[in-house]
């Protein structure tokens, strides 16, 4: 049913190229513990670190192909320098579908543990860095901009 709604809104609507949707957290017995609400970014937010849920991102293959992979290079924030990218040369192009199209499991590697938090800290720097982002300020917003996700109720 997912790809079917999201074709009758890209393709018949011939709406964007690129949208964000919403994702939530669920725990080991499927409950619900955290919900990410889709937002629009802009050029301030991506300077305060702001990220969509990657994992909640749809665009066209159009795009993908423009923007470019994710750089391997980095182990954990390789989703962050993406989303830098595509909204840094896309940003008009992007809406909001508020839908919930993932459901994920806590638990991933930029949380696994110590070290990780560590390595995502060292490489979130270095993108926001490449992208003349102000680490201070990024991190800091970044990680406790999270904090409504835990109290989002719709």
């Amino acid at each position: 049913n997912v790809l079917e709604e999201l074709y009758k809104i890209i393709v018949l609507k011939n709406y964007s190229s690129i949208f964000i949707t919403n994702i939530v957290y669920v725990n080991k017995n499927d409950i619900v513990v955290r919900k990410w609400k889709s937002e629009l970014p802009n050029f301030k937010k991506l300077e305060m670190g702001w990220m969509a849920p990657h994992t909640g991102l749809v665009m066209t293959r159009d795009i993908i192909n423009k923007v470019g992979a994710y750089d391997i290079n980095y182990k954990i924030s390789a989703d962050y320098g993406f989303e830098l990218k595509l909204f840094k040369s896309y940003l008009k192009e992007v809406s909001i579908l508020n839908l919930t199209l993932i459901k994920m499991k806590t638990g991933g590697i930029s949380n696994k543990n110590i070290n990780s938090l560590i390595l995502k800290t060292i490489e979130d720097i270095k993108i926001m860095k490449e992208n003349n982002i102000n680490p201070l300020r990024g991190i800091f917003y970044k990680n406790f901009s999270k904090l409504n996700q835990l109290f989002w109720n719709s």
